[in-house]
């Protein structure tokens, strides 16, 4: 809507331009052209700078937001094979990390990540699985970003952080395209 908006006021400017050159003296036209240009160049590039601005917060956002859950699926178990548990500063870091994405994260990426933060892992019968819904936000968060036509799954990100053996790559395949038929 915003856009359609703009660009009516473009033309109604540039319709005006061309009936107010009609009556002003042929001198002045070159200068009037120059001018606009200058104006449209400087609103565009202003639009553009905007754009850039919010595309590198919303990345850095998203930054901090999976960082802390990188940071557990890949610590998740120690060197001496105990369960990594989750300090308090770690808590309070996924906290505001959280916090600050609100500010800039789509509508489809806020309830992406709800969704990975109020899974019941107690009742989860494959815990594996949680590396799954975390791929179905890295995928939105990606999409987010510009990556809309991407050909990455959420199989591609499990694997990404699972060793699988084929006949387990088989299984979490077909889970993937049938969550997918079912969303």
């Amino acid at each position: 809507m915003k856009r359609y908006l703009v660009i009516l006021i473009i033309i109604l400017i540039i319709g005006i331009c061309f009936w107010m050159m009609t009556l002003l003296p042929k001198e002045i036209i070159p200068l009037i052209a120059a001018g606009f240009g200058f104006i449209v160049n400087k609103a565009y590039e202003s639009n553009k700078e905007s754009k850039e601005k919010i595309f590198e917060k919303k990345r850095e956002a998203y930054l901090n937001l999976l960082r802390p859950w990188r940071d557990i699926f890949l610590n998740i178990i120690d060197k001496d094979n105990n369960f990594h548990e989750l300090t308090k500063q770690e808590i309070n870091k996924a906290r505001e990390a959280a916090f600050d994405a609100m500010l800039y994260a789509s509508d489809e990426v806020v309830k992406k990540y709800a969704a990975f933060r109020t899974i019941d892992y107690t009742k989860m019968t494959e815990p594996s699985l949680i590396v799954y819904y975390f791929g179905n936000l890295v995928l939105c968060i990606r999409k987010d970003l510009g990556y809309s036509d991407t050909k990455v799954d959420e199989f591609d990100f499990m694997i990404t952080f699972l060793n699988l053996t084929e006949d387990e790559k088989l299984k979490y395949k077909q889970f993937v395209e049938k969550n997918k038929r079912n969303k």
